[in-house]
Order: C-alpha cells, then structure tokens, then sequence
C-alpha cells in the first residue's frame, strides 16, 4: 500500500495545532521567536513530507521567496537538531507532524500564559 500524499496546507495545519499558532500567523509577517521557529518547523515538515519545492513552501506560507524557506529549512535543522528533509524517515516526520517538538508548544504556551 502506497502512503498517502500529504498537502503543505495540511503541514500547516498540523504545526498550527501542535504549537498552538493560528495558522494565519505563520503565513503572515509576524517574526516572534514562537512564530518563527513553528513556521520554519512547518517549512522543513513539508519539504520532508510532501516533497514540496522551496517556491511552492514560500508560496504556501505568506507569499515568500524560495531563499527564504531555504533559509527556514535550515534554520530548524539547526533548531530541532534534524537531518536533511530528504533523510529523515517518514515515520519520524509524521510523528514530528502530529506532536511537535515539546520544547517549540512549551516554550509557546509559557510565552503566552496558557
């Protein structure tokens, strides 16, 4: 049985529920640490997944130039301490999908008072 495709809105989605982020936010301007790290969480998520490129994840995310989701998948390789989209396994990346990493939803909810 082939996997299913995964869309990038539904990357985004995903990110947005797991940080607690709207999901308006990480296509938008807003440069906040918090916001930051979830949308270049969600720019590696859907190179990693959907094996989009990085026009179409600028695109998806506010209308971004392809260098600045090059720059955001690094930045959470950096970030989260992750190998190259194409080298983590599936698995691995769906479950960074559904649960996020613990310290980027902490580290949200403590900078909001939640």
């Amino acid at each position: 049985m082939r996997p299913r495709r995964i869309m990038v809105r539904t990357v985004i989605a995903h990110v947005a529920r797991t940080t607690g982020i709207d999901a308006t936010l990480l296509a938008s301007e807003a440069r906040s640490r918090p916001i930051a790290q979830a949308r270049h969480l969600a720019m590696y998520l859907a190179r990693a997944l959907c094996g989009a490129s990085y026009a179409q994840i600028g695109e998806r995310l506010g209308g971004r130039d392809h260098t600045t989701a090059h720059h955001g998948v690094h930045a959470a390789m950096r970030r989260f301490g992750l190998p190259r989209p194409e080298q983590l396994p599936r698995a691995v990346a769906l479950r960074l999908l559904l649960d996020g990493p613990p310290d980027l939803a902490a580290e949200h909810l403590v900078q909001h008072g939640r």
